[in-house]
């Protein structure tokens, strides 16, 4: 949860109204069974009622960069997902459905280091301070807890 989850979190965070909270989680480690949970599922509710479901893991029976890959932002009128190579977006209103332009996820990273060095060159705050990270992590921790040992 801590290396992939976390993104997942705090791009909840940065969506919620008001304060996130757990409502279930769910972390396993039987597929490789070892001191590091290979799939975890979290579900967290922000003070409108809203639902985020993150889920992270080492699941996938491959190797292949990417792996099973899948960011899925869901509302009244409008359903967008992501799959790494291919993302669209769906309507309810108009029945469309549209491909939406991309960046794989290897050019994602390297964009994101690029704007990191930019920020660091200009002295400019990076897009996710320090106190989001302390919520996000805080949020995780919480979760370890509800799950126990």
């Amino acid at each position: 949860m801590r290396n992939l989850g976390i993104h997942g979190v705090d791009t909840a965070l940065s969506l919620a109204t008001g304060k996130l909270g757990l409502k279930s989680v769910s972390i396993t480690n039987r597929i490789h069974p070892g001191p590091v949970e290979d799939h975890v599922l979290l579900v967290l509710e922000d003070e409108a009622g809203a639902l985020f479901i993150v889920e992270a893991g080492y699941t996938f029976a491959s190797m292949r960069p990417g792996g099973d890959f899948e960011w899925r932002i869901v509302s009244a009128n409008a359903t967008l997902i992501d799959h790494g190579d291919h993302a669209i977006c769906a309507t309810l209103d108009d029945a469309a459905i549209v491909d939406l332009p991309v960046e794989l996820p290897a050019t994602r990273y390297r964009l994101f280091m690029r704007d990191t060095l930019d920020r660091l060159a200009r002295k400019a705050p990076p897009p996710v301070s320090i106190e989001d990270y302390v919520a996000a992590t805080s949020l995780i921790d919480a979760a370890y807890e509800k799950a126990g040992p």
